[in-house]
């Protein structure tokens, strides 16, 4: 089958979104450059690219969560029911550990 721009849009997710599966079933990488679309239009895919592309909207990638993720919930939790005061001390003095390590070049 020959891509068109209305075959693409027609199998969005219902956010109008692509997957991952999605642009993989038309021979991309994942995350496909800026303008993939506009340049695949107009080339023939097999039918079981075709199928691949349909279902793909349909796969939901589960993102895995990264230790910066659970530090800032861990965080976030225990400072949501802190006093005014207390919240002020623990900002100021992490505010003075940011400055700290962007002084000394620490990411």
């Amino acid at each position: 089958m020959i891509l068109t721009k209305q075959y693409i849009n027609s199998h969005r997710t219902d956010k109008g979104g692509i997957t991952k599966a999605q642009v993989e079933a038309l021979g991309l990488k994942w995350t496909p450059p800026a303008g993939w679309v506009k340049r695949l239009i107009g080339t023939e895919i097999s039918d079981q690219q075709a199928r691949k592309f349909e279902e793909g909207k349909l796969i939901k990638v589960k993102t895995t969560t990264t230790k910066a993720n659970k530090a800032s919930s861990l965080f976030v939790s225990s400072i949501k029911d802190l006093s005014d005061d207390k919240f002020k001390k623990v900002m100021a003095a992490m505010n003075e550990e940011l400055e700290r390590r962007v002084k000394n070049g620490v990411s």
